[in-house]
């Protein structure tokens, strides 16, 4: 069975980052004023790119996940068919995220 799990944030990116605009936004304090319609209008691309980079990390590392199981499968024949669905599942789930990673990085 594929289960989720919760990781800190940034840890599915290279090296933990997260990307530049948002770094230069929390360093130069911007996220701690009361936003006005010139604020949002800045940041809703901002967080969109962020959204997109971490569903693209997510949809890789479901991609793994699935491999995992694969290999898995490969090596315990009486437990293929299950290692085999949730490969499938973590697939499915992949997917998913791929087109919500897509939606937001237009």
């Amino acid at each position: 069975m594929c289960q989720a799990v919760l990781v800190p944030c940034g840890a599915g990116r290279q090296g933990g980052q997260e990307p530049p605009e948002l770094a230069e936004e929390r360093s130069s304090g911007q996220g701690v004023q009361a936003p006005g319609a010139a604020v949002h209008l800045e940041r809703a691309p901002v967080l969109r790119r962020y959204l997109s980079v971490a569903a693209a990390n997510l949809a890789t590392t479901l991609e793994e996940l699935a491999q995992i199981h694969e290999e898995l499968a490969g090596r315990d024949p009486p437990q293929a068919s299950e290692y085999r669905g949730s490969a499938e599942a973590a697939r499915k789930a992949a997917h998913q995220v791929r087109e919500i990673a897509r939606q937001f990085s237009d």
